[in-house]
C-alpha cells in the first residue's frame, strides 16, 4: 500500500470549488463511494465541506487529497480498500473529519482517493498535514500489518521496536529513487 498526498494549487483557490472539483474527480470514476461524517450524496458533499471549512476562516486551504495504491497482485475488494482508507484517516488524526472516499479501478492496480476536510466539523480546529509523507507511510505500514497484507516498498525502511513499527531513512542505495514510479 503506497500513499501520496496530492498537492493543492499554488496560492490556494476558492475553497468550495476545491472541494467540488476534487469530489467530482474522485466520484466520477469511482466503483464505490463512501461519505464520512456527512449526509446526502457526494454531489452535496462539497457544499457541506465548504460550510464546515467556514468554521476556521484563517484556513485558506481546507481541502486535502490523499491517495493510497495497491499492487495489481493484491486484488482486494472495494470494501477492504474503503476500510483501509478510513484507517489511514484515523491514523492521521482525521477520523472525525469530513471525507469523501472513492475507489478507482481504471488502472491495473486499485487505488483509493480521499478528499479530506482539514477543518474539524465541531471544533473548527484545522488538522496539520505537516510531514504528511512520513505520517502516511507509517499509517500504511501499520494498516498492512493489521490487515495481514504484505508490506509494500516506500520511502523508508521499516523496523520493529517490540510490537511497534518504526520508520528509518532508506539506505543510501535507494536514495534518489521515487517509490511511486
Amino acid at each position: 500500500m503506497l500513499p501520496k498526498q496530492i498537492e493543492n494549487r499554488p496560492g490556494g483557490g476558492n475553497i468550495a470549488e476545491d472541494f467540488r472539483a476534487r469530489a467530482k474527480y474522485v466520484c466520477d470514476k469511482a466503483t464505490t463511494i463512501k461519505l464520512i461524517n456527512m449526509t446526502g450524496t457526494w454531489e452535496t458533499a462539497a457544499k457541506q465541506m465548504a460550510f464546515t471549512a467556514g468554521l476556521n476562516p484563517r484556513k485558506h486551504t481546507a481541502c486535502s487529497h490523499v491517495v493510497c495504491s495497491w499492487s495489481e497482485a493484491e486484488p482486494h475488494p472495494d470494501a477492504e480498500l474503503i476500510l483501509a482508507m478510513q484507517m489511514v484517516l484515523q491514523e492521521l488524526g482525521a477520523g472525525d473529519h469530513q471525507a469523501v472516499i472513492g475507489i478507482h479501478r481504471d488502472r491495473p492496480s486499485a487505488h483509493a482517493h480521499a478528499v479530506l476536510n482539514l477543518v474539524h466539523p465541531v471544533t473548527g480546529v484545522a488538522l496539520s498535514m505537516s510531514n504528511s509523507f512520513a505520517r502516511l507511510e507509517l499509517a500504511c505500514r501499520r494498516i498492512e500489518r493489521r490487515m495481514g497484507w504484505p508490506s509494500d516498498r516506500g520511502r523508508f525502511d521499516v523496523a520493529m521496536d517490540g510490537d511497534e513499527i518504526v520508520l528509518r531513512p532508506c539506505s543510501s542505495a535507494t536514495w534518489g529513487t521515487d517509490p511511486f514510479m
